[in-house]
């Protein structure tokens, strides 16, 4: 998300299940959030569309 995104965008952004990660990211930062999310999902989840 950019500065000007505002509380309400978000907290919808986050109430849709999405990290938020402020501008500029650092590669350690995304480095630490991939290393969560791969321990967090199951190796045999698959992706889905959403309508």
């Amino acid at each position: 998300m950019t500065g000007d995104a505002t509380p309400e965008l978000e907290k919808k952004v986050r109430g849709m299940g999405c990290h938020v990660i402020q501008k500029p990211l650092h590669l350690d930062k995304l480095d630490e959030l991939i290393e969560q999310a791969r321990v967090f999902i199951s190796a045999d989840r698959t992706l889905s569309e959403i309508d």
